[in-house]
This record gives C-alpha cells, sequence and structure tokens, in this order.
C-alpha cells in the first residue's frame, strides 16, 4: 500500500510538472504568435505606405507621359507643315528661276 501511494504521489508530481511545462510552453508559444502579429502588422503598414508611395508616382509619371504624348503629337504635326512649306518653297523658288531664265532668253 505505502509503495501505491508512494507511486501515486509520483504520478501527482509527474502531472504537475507536466502541467506546468505545458503552461510554459503555452506562454512560449502564445507570445511568439504575439510577437509575429506585431510584426506582421508593422510589415502590412510598410507595404501600405510603399504601395501608396509607388501609385502616387505612377500617377505622376502616367501624367507626364500623356503630356509628353501630346507635346509629341503637336511637334510632329509642326514637322509636317514645316516641311511642307519647305518642299513648297522650294518648288516656288524653281520656278521663280525658271520664270526668270525665260525671260532672260526671250529678250
Amino acid at each position: 500500500m505505502a509503495q501505491l501511494t508512494e507511486q501515486l504521489e509520483v504520478l501527482k508530481t509527474a502531472k504537475k510538472e507536466a502541467s506546468k511545462q505545458f503552461l510554459r510552453g503555452f506562454h512560449e508559444f502564445y507570445q511568439a504568435i504575439t510577437s509575429l502579429k506585431k510584426e506582421n502588422k508593422a510589415l502590412h503598414n510598410e507595404l501600405s505606405m510603399s504601395m501608396a508611395r509607388w501609385t502616387s508616382q505612377l500617377e505622376k509619371t502616367h501624367a507626364k507621359l500623356a503630356t509628353s504624348n501630346s507635346d509629341f503629337k503637336i511637334l510632329h504635326e509642326k514637322a509636317s507643315k514645316l516641311r511642307k512649306t519647305v518642299v513648297h518653297s522650294k518648288e516656288q523658288k524653281e520656278q521663280a528661276i525658271l520664270s526668270l531664265k525665260k525671260q532672260i532668253s526671250n529678250q
């Protein structure tokens, strides 16, 4: 009987020790989860701010690109008109030279 009581005490002590270790492990687990949640929130905030900055930069770049495209189109039209004017001027010059040559040869 004494041996049975002693074994019962050993089992109770083992149960208490296992319970303490379980609680310690659970507490460490809880702290780790809490720490991970905190770090996750910080990373989420950092990512959100980064995304906002990049979205803003992208919008600015898009606006600049639209302006550049518009400027390019205007300059292209001006260049085209200038080419036509140059061609027309050359034609007028050649006509004037031919006319002068004709007048000189007629005299």
